[in-house]
């Protein structure tokens, strides 16, 4: 008897155990593992035939791209903001955008729903960055919906009556043709004795025919214009080599101006918290993105290597702080979020390279190293010895 209560204690306590576990455990784990890219991957960079819908910045609500729905539900654990979603429509990949990479959540087969995602981890606090946007992809069109009436028709079909000499015969036949195929039918028969004789008379109604025209409904399709968007990234190339290395910082409030193929601004921005300008509602055409360093500011050197982590803008021969792209084509409903530039120190137009940080992982503007500018003193100061010397011994007078 001891023993079987001893069993039964130790099975609830394990029990106890099991669900105080599922209670603490947290968010639900995401369906998918997210693989990290550099840059700002879009859905075409994996797949040209996806759709994309993106949600910039990120907040609790329902989204609709063109009868695709999606519901997202943003909340702050531990380690940072993560979300959650829902989709009347299966999804092949969701892209997570927080700091200078992403991560790409791939889903085969295609999934409605998931939880607990998040960008890319911040290697040198172990959280999760802020979210910057967040892109769907999904392979098909949400379907449209026809709705067609079938034709509805009546038919009445002549009635007889015939009266003869002794006998009278009144028989009544009607017969109602409806959809489904589906036929009732009413025959009436009375017959009477008659002591009369009468001269024969035949009576014959005409017939009687009533049709009703068919109805018919059409629901028109639903066309929707696709438009794009072009940006991307601006960043502190603390190293002056043209890459987006890891721990170098974004730079907010970088003034950012969008042009036409004539060289005529259609909209400007000016860089986020975390470095992001965005140009979105563009119909496909040629475009040129132009941006203006700030003060003490230049641009580092163009195209060094792959275009989701080197700088895209080149600086004008005319003035170091302006710099601009070569012409870009858009096509219709394209997505091009490659458009990066670095910026540099400048001391007299020349690059100076600095490691300064702030604490908020956001560059402050607060010049080059106090090193680097005392030594650029010492180096004046003795150019001006050199010179009074100089001139001192070309005024002396000879003997």
């Amino acid at each position: 008897m001891k023993s079987g209560q001893t069993r039964r204690l130790a099975a609830s306590a394990t029990i106890a155990i099991l669900f105080a576990t599922l209670l603490i455990a947290g968010p639900t784990a995401a369906l998918a593992d997210g693989t990290e890219y550099g840059g700002n991957p879009n859905c075409a960079t994996f797949d040209e035939s996806w759709n994309e819908g993106k949600v910039e910045p990120p907040a609790d609500g329902t989204y609709n791209f063109g009868g695709v729905q999606i519901t997202i539900d943003v909340y702050t654990v531990d380690l940072g903001q993560v979300f959650d979603w829902t989709s009347n429509t299966p999804i092949e990949a969701v892209i997570v955008k927080g700091g200078p990479n992403s991560l790409v959540y791939f889903y085969d087969p295609a999934a409605t729903g998931d939880s607990g995602l998040h960008a890319p981890i911040n290697p040198t606090n172990g959280q999760y960055p802020g979210l910057s946007h967040i892109a769907f992809c999904w392979g098909e069109e949400p379907p449209t919906t026809t709705t067609t009436v079938q034709d509805t028709t009546t038919t009445v079909v002549e009635t007889t009556t015939t009266v003869e000499q002794t006998t009278t015969t009144v028989e009544q036949s009607t017969t109602t043709t409806v959809p489904q195929s589906t036929t009732t039918t009413i025959v009436t028969s009375t017959t009477r004795p008659t002591s009369t004789t009468a001269p024969p008379t035949s009576t014959t109604a005409p017939p009687t025919s009533t049709t009703v025209p068919p109805t018919s409904t059409t629901v028109p399709p639903t066309s929707t214009t696709l438009v794009g968007a072009l940006g991307n990234y601006i960043w502190f190339d603390e190293d002056g080599d043209g890459e987006q290395d890891g721990g170098e910082l974004p730079v907010p409030g970088v003034s950012v101006d969008l042009l036409d193929d004539e060289g005529n601004v259609l909209a400007s921005d000016v860089t986020d918290v975390s470095g992001f300008y965005l140009f979105e509602g563009l119909e496909a055409g040629t475009y040129q993105v132009r941006a203006t360093a700030p003060i003490g500011f230049g641009w580092t050197v163009p195209d060094a290597s792959d275009d989701a982590t080197d700088s895209d803008i080149l600086a004008s021969a005319d003035d170091d702080a302006v710099a601009e792209t070569g012409l870009i084509a858009l096509g219709a409903g394209e997505v091009d979020l490659t458009w990066d530039g670095g910026l540099v120190v400048l001391v007299g137009g020349i690059q100076v390279t600095t490691t300064t940080q702030g604490n908020n992982g956001t560059l402050p503007f607060t010049g080059i190293e106090t090193e680097s500018i005392a030594g650029l003193g010492l180096a004046l100061a003795g150019l001006g010895v050199l010179f009074l010397a100089f001139r001192r011994r070309e005024d002396k007078p000879t003997n």
